[in-house]
C-alpha cells in the first residue's frame, strides 16, 4: 500500500514559494511584495515605471544584495545619493528596501533609518506596516513597533534629530530620509563617521532638491565630485501618478522657488517672501532644469 504524498495547506505552500524567491533577490521581491497602488492594491513589480528600476533600482539591488551576502563583490559604491520630487515613493522605496532586508538577508543585517522628526519617522513605519498588512505570506517574526522594527534577519532603528541617541551603534545600512530638511548636520556626521570605520557599510540617501548655502547643499556637491558615490538627479517630475494639472494649480498658490525645488528638482535660495515675475519663472524652469538655482539677493526686492 502507498501513501499519498503529504502536501503542504495552499497558503503554506504560496508563502514557501515567494519566501524562496524572496531569498534568491531583492528584485523577486519587489516584483511580488504588494503595494498599496491605485485604485487597487498589485504587486509592484506590476505598476512599477521602467525610470523606478533604472534610475533607482537597478543601480541601487546589488550594493543592498552585497551587504547582505546575497553576492559576494562589495557594493560597486560607498554611498547612493537620489535626488528626486514631492511624490516619488521615496519613504516608500526605503520601507520596502528595509522589509526585504529584515526578512530575507542571508546575514543578519542592522539599519539606521534618518528622519528629520517624529512626523516623518511615523511616514516611514506607516509604509513598512501597510505593505505587511497587503502582504500576509511576510514572516510571522517580522515585528514592526513605534521607531524600530525587527525580523528574523536583521533589526531597524529610525532615528530623528537627536544623533547623541544613535552614538555608538553600528549598522550595516545608514539610510538618510529627507535629509534636506533636517535641521542639523549632526546625525549625518554619526552616519558617516560610522560607516567609514567599517569596509562592509553602505549609505543611501533619498531627498528632494534643497536650499543652496545650507550644508546639505555644499554636501551634496562633494558627493557629486565623489567617484566613490553614484548621484541620479531626476529631470524634474518622473512619475506618472502625478496629476500634472494639480501641480500646475499648487504652484500659482507656492512660492516660486519652492514649487521649484518640490516639483522641479532645483536646488533654490531660501528667499524668504520672495515674488518672483512669471516670465522669469518660466525661463528659469526651462534653461535651469538640469542645475541648480542661484539668484541674487536683488531679485523680487
Amino acid at each position: 500500500m502507498t501513501t499519498a504524498p503529504m502536501t503542504l495547506p495552499p497558503l503554506m505552500s504560496a508563502q514557501q514559494a515567494l519566501w524562496g524567491l524572496a531569498r534568491q533577490s531583492l528584485r523577486a521581491y519587489l516584483k511580488n511584495v504588494v503595494i498599496d497602488s491605485r485604485p487597487d492594491p498589485r504587486p509592484f513589480g506590476e505598476v512599477a515605471e521602467p525610470w523606478q528600476w533604472e534610475k533607482i533600482l537597478d543601480p541601487l539591488i546589488p550594493a543592498v544584495e552585497s551587504i547582505a551576502r546575497l553576492r559576494t563583490e562589495p557594493p560597486k559604491y560607498d554611498g547612493y545619493w537620489f535626488v528626486l520630487t514631492k511624490g516619488s515613493d521615496k519613504t516608500s522605496a526605503i520601507a520596502r528596501i528595509c522589509s526585504w532586508v529584515l526578512q530575507f538577508s542571508h546575514h543578519y543585517t542592522s539599519i539606521s533609518v534618518g528622519a528629520a522628526d517624529l512626523d516623518q519617522a511615523a511616514l516611514l513605519r506607516d509604509a513598512m506596516e501597510s505593505e505587511k498588512r497587503l502582504n500576509p505570506w511576510f514572516h510571522q517574526d517580522y515585528k514592526i513597533n513605534r521607531y524600530d522594527a525587527s525580523g528574523p534577519t536583521g533589526a531597524l532603528d529610525i532615528l530623528t534629530s537627536d544623533a547623541a541617541s544613535g552614538q555608538g551603534k553600528r549598522s550595516l545600512i545608514y539610510i538618510a530620509d529627507e535629509i534636506t530638511v533636517w535641521r542639523s548636520q549632526d546625525m549625518w556626521d554619526l552616519f558617516a563617521g560610522s560607516a567609514s570605520k567599517y569596509r562592509d557599510c553602505l549609505l543611501i540617501v533619498l531627498s528632494n532638491a534643497g536650499w543652496l548655502h545650507t550644508w546639505q547643499a555644499e554636501l551634496f556637491e562633494q558627493v557629486k565630485s565623489d567617484p566613490r558615490w553614484f548621484v541620479y538627479e531626476a529631470p524634474g517630475i518622473m512619475a506618472s501618478w502625478i496629476d500634472r494639472a494639480k501641480v500646475a494649480s499648487l504652484r500659482k498658490k507656492m512660492l516660486a522657488t519652492e514649487a521649484m525645488r518640490v516639483f522641479d528638482n532645483i536646488w533654490v535660495q531660501n528667499l524668504q517672501n520672495a515674488v518672483f515675475p512669471a516670465e522669469l519663472v518660466e525661463q528659469v524652469w526651462r534653461t535651469h532644469r538640469y542645475r541648480a538655482l542661484d539668484l541674487p539677493d536683488t531679485v523680487g526686492a
